[in-house]
């Protein structure tokens, strides 16, 4: 049965997942149950970790005040020295409440996580799937770690897997706006019909300034697909929505496609439900209408019809890739109690957003 046909009523997925979830709960429930004390302790030392950096901060610039010279008006060296000392003992111990909290956070959430995320994908029926996780690498030992349950930190840049999505995005072409912050969040791989699939999340930002004068511009936010093809072409071509004209980022994505060097030009499509709706630009007007197939496109128009979201797409050598805009789409762990809602939740999180993406890929 296709996707189209397991899903071809919006509510088809919440039914099989009210069907799956008392099983799904109670597996997350055996493995993961015992941790969930250490995970509401990881809370507590969270908050004590703030409340002994805070302490620490101020013990630290303390002797630089007025009030500390008002205070010790003679002999200030030794008071000096005790706040400081007193200061790094308070941070050292917040640091330490840190990384206690981070490890019991992360003990729990990443066996959730992961239980929730691979029924997910048995629900979408996708036997072969497999996630990818990052790779650290430390001076005595590579660890995988699971960049859901840890968000959004600066060691992620280091991560192989973290660098090969951006390739990828960037070969992609399809932002073309300023972005320089850019998350990564679960990625999967899979096939369908025999065509490998590639999945990840992504939100992407372009961040100017700092402080009061920092000025945040949101790209991007839902899933980043490729997917490879049998055919191998030798043009590019270009799919994009009509609102897009304005572009992900409020620029103009459209425009770098038709300019006079880009080698590309408008196709004008034979379909006349898509014509006014859907945007094409090709090197080859013949490669563009043998890509684009009325099942394509009308599956194409099926997911626009029901978002009216703005989704892009480009045929690069051998494989698709596609922006897939979705706000449901979480790029952490959000089930934070075992409970059949918070289960419930993440399962629709997942699975949702990438129903139209198979339905769109498998009439390829």
């Amino acid at each position: 049965m296709s996707f189209t046909e397991r899903f071809k009523e919006p509510k088809a997925i919440e039914t099989m997942i009210e069907i799956a979830l008392p099983a799904i709960v109670a597996d997350v429930t055996v493995a993961a149950g015992p941790l969930q004390a250490d995970y509401k302790r990881s809370q507590q030392y969270q908050q004590a970790a703030v409340i002994f950096a805070s302490v620490g901060i101020l013990a630290i610039f303390f002797p630089a005040s007025d009030a500390f010279r008002e205070s010790f008006p003679a002999g200030i060296l030794i008071p000096a020295v005790v706040s400081v000392v007193i200061g790094i003992i308070l941070c050292s111990t917040a640091y330490f409440c840190n990384k206690q909290s981070r490890k019991f956070s992360n003990n729990f959430l990443k066996i959730v996580h992961n239980l929730v995320y691979t029924a997910a994908l048995k629900i979408l029926t996708l036997a072969d799937a497999q996630r990818i996780l990052f790779t650290f690498s430390g001076p005595k030992t590579t660890t995988k770690v699971d960049q859901a349950t840890v968000g959004f930190v600066s060691k992620f840049f280091n991560a192989p897997e973290y660098q090969q999505v951006i390739s990828l995005l960037d070969y992609s072409e399809l932002i073309t706006e300023q972005r320089n912050h850019i998350q990564v969040g679960d990625m999967v791989t899979f096939t369908v019909n025999t065509k490998s699939i590639f999945v990840a999340e992504i939100d992407a930002k372009h961040v100017t300034g700092s402080g009061k004068h920092q000025r945040t511009t949101k790209v991007f936010h839902g899933y980043f697909v490729s997917c490879e093809l049998p055919i191998k072409r030798t043009g590019k071509t270009f799919v994009s929505t009509d609102g897009d004209r304005d572009g992900f980022g409020h620029r103009t994505f459209w425009n770098t496609r038709v300019t006079a060097n880009s080698g590309l030009s408008e196709v004008t499509l034979e379909w006349n439900d898509f014509e006014n709706l859907l945007h094409v630009a090709a090197a080859s007007q013949i490669e563009a209408r043998e890509i684009l197939t009325p099942d394509f496109m009308h599956s194409l128009y099926l997911w626009w019809n029901t978002n009216h979201g703005n989704i892009r797409l480009s045929f690069i050598d051998s494989r698709l890739y596609i922006l897939f805009p979705s706000a449901t789409v979480k790029l952490d762990a959000s089930v934070r109690t075992i409970t059949s809602e918070a289960v419930r939740t993440e399962l629709l999180a997942i699975t949702k957003p990438l129903i139209p993406v198979l339905q769109l890929i498998e009439t390829l």
